[in-house]
């Protein structure tokens, strides 16, 4: 998280000292953004035309940057010295860009791939270590975030009962559950050096679990790695295509997506996933042609 808004930081000074107009550079006031500093940011970010950023980015990112500096707007009204505010008021407040038609960026039809079985054994083939596979694997079983596996501790599992608990910090709905864990799931926690305690299962620097951006690292380093390893050009490109937009994620929408799981009742989908049905349904879910096909099928009696 660090590294991302020290990023953002980088970003956003080459937008404003890139600005034509001296007083929009970086040495104005940030009281005197407005909707023209806005409307411009997603122009220029999206064209990959701000200086030392040449790179276009999508909707998705340019949200990010967005909200980041929506962030540090909010945090300078609230923060006091000597008894007095960074900032008196938000110059992009909510109520402004709601009641001025100030619109966040959107992917209109977002990519959201799930993980193959030959693209889980390709990473897995290629990652820096075991741990990777390991999360994959339980984020596939449990249909569960990334977020939540890597924060897992080994207090978590209850091997007798063959049950994990997610507690409510490391839910991105802030609520504690305890489901059961499959036999591949079980497997490979097994297979892991056990802790005991509130000793994390994938353990970081100084003890501390596995943060975001090491995970990310080794999706990166295991798609160049095997994007790397194919000796045909025109294969490395189409690769590098079937592995765009591919992530941690992608396990759970594997998951969750899986015919078996879908003939589960609403409320026990919801309770092994974390989600709410209404989710499942209208985001993670996805028929395609052999979907449609099988069920006809199974309607029509096979004919």
């Amino acid at each position: 998280k660090a590294e991302h808004d020290r990023r953002a930081t980088r970003v956003w000074r080459a937008f404003f000292d890139a600005q034509a107009e001296t007083e929009r550079r970086s040495t104005r006031r940030p009281d005197t953004l407005d909707r023209t500093d806005w409307d411009r940011f997603c122009r220029r970010r999206y064209e990959g035309s701000i200086p030392g950023w040449r790179r276009g980015v999508g909707n998705r990112q340019i949200e990010y940057d967005l909200k980041f500096m929506l962030a540090v707007l909010n945090w300078a009204t609230g923060h006091r010295v000597d008894g007095h505010a960074l900032l008196d008021s938000n110059p992009w407040r909510a109520e402004l860009r709601r009641n001025q038609g100030w619109e966040m960026p959107r992917e209109r039809n977002p990519r959201r791939p799930s993980m193959s079985d030959d693209i889980r054994v390709g990473l897995i083939a290629h990652a820096v270590n075991d741990e990777f596979g390991v999360m994959l694997t339980l984020e596939r079983e449990t249909k569960r975030r990334n977020s939540a596996i890597r924060q897992l501790l080994w207090s978590d599992i209850d091997f007798q009962d063959e049950t994990v608990r997610w507690r409510a910090e490391t839910d991105k709905a802030g609520r504690e559950s305890v489901t059961p864990l499959t036999r591949v799931a079980l497997a490979v926690l097994r297979a892991l050096p056990r802790g005991v305690g509130n000793v994390p299962v994938f353990a970081g620097k100084r003890g501390a679990c596995r943060s975001r951006h090491t995970c990310q690292t080794w999706l990166r380093r295991a798609k160049a790695s095997w994007i790397a390893a194919v000796p045909d050009e025109a294969a490395r490109d189409g690769l590098r295509e079937r592995l765009k937009g591919v992530g941690f994620h992608a396990e759970k929408r594997s998951g969750v997506r899986n015919a078996e799981f879908r003939r589960l009742s609403p409320g026990v989908q919801e309770a092994i996933s974390g989600t709410r049905y209404g989710t499942l349904r209208d985001v993670y879910d996805e028929i395609g042609p052999a979907d449609i096909r099988a069920e006809m099928r199974a309607v029509s009696g096979g004919s």
